[in-house]
């Protein structure tokens, strides 16, 4: 995301990463004629058998993605709320 704002590259990331700045007029949405599939949350954390906290960080980012849909039409909620841990 530092190279896309720095603008010397285009990427293709979720609208809540950038809407601040396309608000601003620092970005420019590049329409892309084949729908693109919704990005997944990934995380990756350190294993901590006791803490669970790797479970309690996915469990924070549902949470706020499903916030963030309700609040922005163009949004979607996530519909997968399993996590793969190893």
């Amino acid at each position: 995301m530092q190279l896309i704002d720095a603008g010397i590259c285009v990427g293709a990331v979720p609208l809540a990463a950038f809407r601040q700045g396309l608000a601003e007029g620092r970005f420019a949405p590049l329409l892309c004629p084949v729908r693109i599939p919704d990005l997944r949350l990934v995380a990756s954390w350190r294993p901590d058998p006791v803490s669970g906290l790797g479970e309690a960080v996915v469990a924070v980012g549902m949470d706020e993605m499903r916030a963030y849909a309700q609040r922005y039409a163009d949004a979607t909620a996530p519909v997968d709320t399993s996590a793969f841990l190893i």
